[in-house]
């Protein structure tokens, strides 16, 4: 039932944009993203899915624009997006895939190949999960229209963005820096480990958009001798040749001291 500022103690404006933020979460999804002509962010529709008065989302957003950025702001910000948007299996059949061969630690030859099928099965888990989340879609369109809308809600746009990347390659930094541990490699002089979480964030997005043109680029599977162990996707291919010049491995490293550091890392964290 649609609330009316006569029913009781009306809810505040904080409430109502709580109420449309998630009702705005909800029509992205069950859309697939926003696209032209689907009226997603529809204001009133909203306001009706919402169960709140019109009348009071049109007070707090007096213009359909100032509803449209207000929203694009908080689908493409960090609260819906970022770290915490896509949990990503790769990560999980990664650790296990290094967990069911532990004595492949002990030669370099056996690093180099795990690290290889680590990018292979974790870039080949995460990107069909982006092409088809309509959250991540969302964050495309917030993203190309932070360039097209007017200074002041283009730079909140930005900004808004800009915090959901900077939490996305955060994690992705923490990701490298324990699988670089574990494996005993690290960056390159002139390189970081910084370097290397924004080229994979790269990766996917660009091959993500260029899926939406040509489906079939990006989803054949490309196989290279010197990697082996099947075929690839374009994205973990083009990921990996790069990563493979960005680093080097550590002539130093003991196996049974880099498990050990990385069990430490993970009881720290679960106390932070």
């Amino acid at each position: 039932m649609t609330e009316t500022l006569g029913s009781g103690a009306p809810p505040s404006d904080d409430g109502i944009r709580g109420k449309m933020v998630t009702a705005a979460r909800e029509a992205v999804i069950a859309a697939g993203g926003i696209g032209l002509g689907n009226d997603v962010l529809d204001a009133a529709r909203l306001a009706d899915a919402a169960g709140v008065d019109r009348r009071r989302v049109r007070r707090i957003w007096p213009t359909n624009r100032a509803f449209l950025v207000d929203m694009l702001c908080e689908l493409a910000g960090p609260k819906w997006q970022g770290a915490e948007a896509y949990p990503d299996p790769g990560v999980i059949v990664t650790k296990s895939l290094i967990a069911e061969h532990l004595a492949d630690l002990a030669t370099l030859e056996g690093r180099q190949a795990m690290l290889h099928e680590c990018a292979r099965i974790s870039v080949g888990h995460h990107l069909p999960q982006m092409i088809g989340s309509g959250r991540w879609r969302t964050f495309g369109a917030g993203l190309a229209l932070a360039h097209s809308v007017a200074p002041g809600d283009g730079g909140r746009l930005h900004a808004a963005v800009r915090a959901s990347e900077e939490s996305w390659i955060t994690y992705l930094v923490r990701l490298f820096l324990d699988l670089g541990g574990l494996l005993g490699f690290r960056p390159q002089a002139g390189t970081s480990w910084l370097t290397m979480a924004t080229t994979c964030s790269a990766v996917a997005d660009g091959v993500s958009l260029i899926h939406a043109a040509t489906p079939e680029t990006v989803t054949s599977p490309v196989e290279i001798a010197e990697y082996g162990n099947g075929p690839w996707q374009l994205a973990a291919l083009i990921f990996m040749c790069a990563l493979d010049r960005m680093i080097e491995w550590d002539p130093d490293y003991h196996p049974d001291q880099a498990v050990a550091d990385y069990l430490r890392t993970m009881a720290d964290r679960e106390l932070e």
